[in-house]
């Protein structure tokens, strides 16, 4: 306001759920980023090499060769971020205002009104998901062969 752009305050922009999302996305971003260029190292660059000379161009080399390699690398890099985002708080309650919730707010909440029942029952569908996600993630994808033979 002060350098003329706008004559008022941009009130989508707090206390909105678009906050919310651009708090996390900025937060949580490297966590993706390390895998995934962790996974991208591991391809060996003749690979693109020999798609590009085979007639391939930026776009079906990367739909067909690169993200084929790396499901590994972006299926750790969702898990590291999702199991981070089921946990904040802090970021939804400062960006999304009162009315924002998410799991962890909901079992803080559960908590504070001393139903410790109801708090240990979402608490343990919420670990037994993020078990059976971790389990079909290793088994289909292999996300575990990602950091083997990683040499420093």
């Amino acid at each position: 306001m002060a350098s003329g752009l706008i004559g008022q305050p941009l009130d989508w922009l707090l206390f909105s759920n678009f906050a919310v999302m651009v708090g996390l996305v900025a937060s949580y971003l490297p966590f993706v980023i390390f895998p995934l260029l962790l996974s991208m190292r591991k391809v060996e660059p003749s690979l693109l090499q020999a798609s590009m000379d085979l007639g391939a161009g930026f776009g079906h080399t990367l739909r067909h060769v690169l993200l084929p390699l790396t499901k590994a690398g972006s299926f750790a890099g969702f898990l590291f971020v999702f199991v981070m985002a089921l946990g904040s708080s802090t970021e939804v309650q400062m960006l999304g205002g009162a009315a924002a919730s998410m799991i962890s707010i909901m079992i803080n909440d559960v908590m504070r009104v001393v139903n410790f029942p109801l708090a240990f029952a979402i608490s343990s569908v919420v670990l037994v998901f993020l078990g059976a996600v971790l389990y079909l993630g290793n088994r289909f994808l292999g996300f575990s062969r990602l950091f083997e033979d990683f040499s420093w």
